[in-house]
């Protein structure tokens, strides 16, 4: 007996073997869906995050082993103003995710209100703690098309989110390292070189919405692109917008820091940079779930000489958690904006 899965998944072999049979070369999107969709590909996924999740996951218990006996000595004391206000810059950032996924939309030409934009966003938060980082992407995707918008577009818009993410996050990163930190990592950079990293990246930046306009426009009558309207300012407000929730999670993790050990502004940079760095990696490493170890693992090797060690490692789970109270507190607030939806109705 065949499934629905089964059907699907026979279903878009038979579609791109049509490609196939037709001339059509196959995108690179394809190649990838069609690779992941298979039994090598799922093993290989499988595989590559369970060794993840388990080398992160021992460094950080390592870390955390040894750092009880320094804890121990320490006088501890929680300062819960600063842990407030830490739990509520990174419920913004939570908040301000729906406002870029509008604008994203907005960038492809698609209009989506409001609460259906902020209600997509919230509940699909929770999403990136399945395995594979991917389904938060899934679930934004599928309750926009839910909402009306064709399922091409949309697609589309998630690929554009993505890429800004990992773009806005290097670009705040580059400008908040310092050279005594990359030192400390091993990488001797000039400061020059440094400033050099930070022009071209904001540069880039500023100017691929203009870039991926022109680009759609030579071909907006071709293929898959046709009918495509790109809105530069509104994509350029989405990194715009972007930038400003990795500071302001940076900022959430310094008041975090400050909440449990004395916090000078040299070493604000620093934090800002490991915080921005860490959602970075986990980003790319999209088949971890949530970047679970590998955010907290990345924390830990890029504050090091920064803060005391003990410190580091309390704060990389610290950090974690006030993330998940954030992300469950959103998604308690999309679940009410989808049931007043309901009741409106």
């Amino acid at each position: 007996m065949s499934g629905p899965l089964d059907e699907k998944q026979t279903d878009s072999r038979d579609r791109m073997a049509a490609l196939a049979t037709e001339g059509e070369p196959l995108g690179l999107v394809e190649r990838l869906r069609a690779w992941r969709s298979s039994r090598l590909g799922k093993v290989v996924m499988a595989l590559v995050a369970v060794v993840a999740v388990g080398l992160s996951g021992a460094f950080v218990v390592l870390r955390l082993r040894d750092s009880l006996g320094e804890l121990a000595t320490m006088d501890l004391s929680l300062r819960w103003s600063d842990a407030l206000l830490a739990l509520l810059c990174t419920f913004g950032c939570v908040l301000l995710g729906g406002v870029i996924w509008r604008l994203v939309l907005r960038g492809v030409g698609q209009k989506l209100d409001w609460s259906a934009c902020m209600r997509g966003h919230l509940l699909a938060n929770l999403g990136g703690y399945l395995p594979g980082y991917g389904w938060k992407f899934v679930g934004k995707a599928v309750l926009a098309q839910r909402a009306g918008l064709p399922g091409g577009w949309v697609s589309l818009a998630v690929l554009l989110e993505f890429i800004g993410l990992a773009v806005t996050r290097l670009v705040i990163a580059l400008w908040a390292v310092t050279p005594a930190v990359l030192q400390g990592l091993g990488l001797p950079v000039g400061t020059w070189v440094l400033w050099a990293a930070r022009l071209i990246a904001l540069l880039l930046m500023l100017a691929a919405p203009w870039v991926l306009a022109w680009l759609t426009q030579r071909r907006a009558n071709t293929g898959r692109l046709c009918g495509l309207t790109v809105r530069p300012c509104a994509l350029l407000a989405a990194l715009g917008l972007m930038c400003l929730t990795w500071l302001l999670f940076g900022l959430g993790f310094v008041f975090l820091a400050r909440a449990v050990h004395p916090i000078v502004v040299g070493q604000v940079g620093p934090l800002i940079f490991s915080t921005t760095t860490s959602f970075l990696v986990s980003l790319l490493m999209f088949f971890v779930p949530a970047g679970l170890g590998v955010r907290e693992s990345v924390v830990i090797l890029t504050l090091q000489g920064v803060l005391p060690d003990a410190i580091v490692a309390l704060l990389a789970l610290l950090n974690r958690l006030v993330l998940i109270i954030a992300e469950v507190l959103g998604a308690l607030l999309g679940s009410g904006i989808a049931l007043r939806e309901r009741l409106c109705k």
